[in-house]
């Protein structure tokens, strides 16, 4: 700005509360003796915004800045100040809202965030927040109870979810999820616990805990609403160290009811092989069930929206389990995508695995049960997609296991996509040939399958593989040329490799311009490929005409 006037500074003194101030010139300042406050004259002529006098903040003023905080946070505390959207007047009519008035400080309580507990921040790489974060939940270890956002001692204060914000944190040790634990980060790669315990300890990164504080080990309650219930993990990643070593699950749920795990990231962000026997998800359970499922201790799991990625195995059951939903995730590069182990009487009872992604598994995608203790499971597998399953990562040209082993009875597949289905209907010199389902199981596959059958060549339509007891395929077709249309359905009866033999039967109905124009196409099935376990299903056509062949498949094995 231009310099108006250089000058000696001139300073009136006297007293405000007796004379008051005068009107300063421009510059010209006044010390008020009694008050302890101090002006500055200005002039609009000059370019000020008024000819008032300015009065200049000093220490004096500092305690009252102080005076206003305190009265402006028992404001918060007290006041019903705060109202949401306040600019739309209260009511029930067009044009307003019902919402109600509240303190400033209850509606900051709604959430919590780990900085409540200790300002952990920047969030770089190694910043250890295990204790912050237990302290946060409200327990240290077990019987040994403490005060926090989860756990409250009896005073009716909370549940209330922990929100875990955006930064590269490091774990270091077990994390205890009592009953009530929510905790919510930013996002799968934006929240990133890096679990640097995995590579050192077959302890889980976190695991369920009674409302006591005791573990799985430490013999917890399951009964008596003191039992381990309603946790929650959503939007965050947890890392496992690419070269670990251990068997430790990144998440242990032990006989506990009502999970919501969703939009996680669990497993290896490197590009390494596994080197580990580290487990995703493990779900133990201490108990057999009753003649009531619903007192099972493990019981309502869902797991939704997540990724398993460069782990040993992606989810792992060991007990009774009712009610298990797996959703809408991803299995990449593991060894075995999801196993679920039966106890003497009873295994994972009522479970769903819908419409998620397996890739690149080396063994089964889906396992539940044994051969040698079969129970009744009823597990479905429906509108899942599998690609590069059971070769050990080599490509269907190398396949050593089914893509899905379901050994307990009551087990189905419905709608899903293999790989390997859609290679069987294809010409392949493979010399192995491994069931896309074996055991005790329905398979709907639902997928339409096309082959053009040329003039005079018997084609084959597709390799059923032989598994360890006798099958039956249901083949739905229909065959078309120019001179009929012909519907059927195809039983395909199919003995175990050490009987060796099959037979089709034909049921059919159809329409045509040319008399017998129908019967000049014959299915048969091949036997030649008994000894590598399976056979292959023909087609002869000797109608004179190209003909479309369009089919699907089922299973009962």
């Amino acid at each position: 700005m231009p310099i108006i006037e250089i000058a000696l500074i001139q300073v009136r003194r006297g007293q405000e509360y007796q004379t008051g101030v005068p009107q300063l010139k421009p510059g010209e300042m006044a010390w008020a003796e009694d008050t302890e406050n101090l002006y500055i004259g200005k002039r609009i002529v000059e370019g000020a915004s008024n000819d008032s006098n300015s009065r200049i903040l000093t220490e004096k003023d500092l305690n009252k800045i102080f005076q206003i905080a305190q009265a402006s946070v028992a404001q918060a505390n007290s006041s019903t100040a705060y109202r949401y959207r306040g600019d739309i007047p209260y009511g029930n009519q067009p044009g307003q809202l019902m919402s109600t008035t509240s303190t400033y400080a209850n509606k900051l309580n709604n959430w919590v965030s780990l900085t409540d507990f200790n300002p952990v921040w920047p969030p770089f790489e190694g910043n250890d927040i295990t204790t912050i974060l237990q302290n946060a939940i409200g327990i240290i270890a077990s019987n040994n109870l403490s005060s926090g956002v989860i756990f409250q001692n009896g005073t009716g204060v909370g549940p209330v979810p922990i929100l875990i914000p955006a930064g590269n944190w490091t774990i270091s040790a077990s994390i205890s999820l009592p009953p009530f634990t929510t905790l919510i980060g930013d996002g799968i790669g934006m929240t990133v616990l890096n679990y640097s315990s995995g590579d050192n300890s077959d302890n889980p990164m976190f695991q369920t805990v009674d409302a006591g504080g005791l573990s799985f080990t430490e013999g917890m309650e399951t009964s008596n609403g003191e039992n381990a219930r309603h946790v929650s993990l959503r939007n965050m990643s947890l890392i496992i160290p690419s070269n670990s070593i251990t068997d430790a699950a990144m998440i242990s749920l032990d006989n506990v009811q009502d999970v919501y795990l969703e939009n996680l990231f669990i497993g290896s962000t490197s590009t390494v092989d596994i080197t580990s026997d580290s487990i995703g998800i493990k779900i133990r359970t201490s108990m057999i069930a009753g003649p009531d499922l619903t007192l099972l201790p493990s019981n309502n799991i869902n797991i939704n929206n997540c990724i398993f990625n460069r782990i040993a195995q992606g989810i792992y059951n060991e007990g009774s389990v009712n009610r298990i939903t797996i959703r809408d995730s991803e299995f990449n590069w593991l060894n075995q995508g999801i196993s679920s182990y039966n106890t003497s009487t009873l295994n994972c009872v009522n479970g769903l695995i819908d419409n998620n992604k397996f890739e690149n598994i080396a063994t089964e995608a889906i396992l539940i049960g044994t051969d040698t203790n079969v129970v009744t499971s009823y597990v479905v597998s429906s509108n899942n997609t599998f690609r590069n399953v059971g070769c050990d990562y080599e490509g269907e040209d190398s396949q050593i296991t089914s893509v899905i082993t379901f050994n307990d009875l009551g087990c189905q597949s419905i709608n899903d996509y293999f790989d390997r289905l859609a290679t069987a209907t294809v010409d392949n010199s493979f010399s192995l040939w491994q069931p896309w389902v074996s055991g005790n199981a329905t398979v709907k596959s639902g997928a339409t399958y096309f082959k053009t059958l040329n003039v005079g060549e018997t084609e084959n339509i597709i390799k059923l593989p032989m598994a360890v007891k006798t099958q039956s395929a249901t083949i739905n077709y229909k065959l078309d040329n120019t001179v009929m249309t012909r519907t059927g359905t195809l039983t395909v009866n199919i003995s175990k490799p050490s009987d060796g033999y099959s037979d089709v039967t034909d049921s059919y109905s159809y329409f045509e311009s040319e008399e017998n124009a129908s019967t000049f196409l014959t299915f048969s099935t091949n036997l030649n490929f008994v000894i590598a376990n399976y056979i292959i299903l023909t087609c002869n056509n000797s109608s004179g005409l190209e003909t479309t062949l369009e089919y699907t498949v089922d299973l009962i094995n």
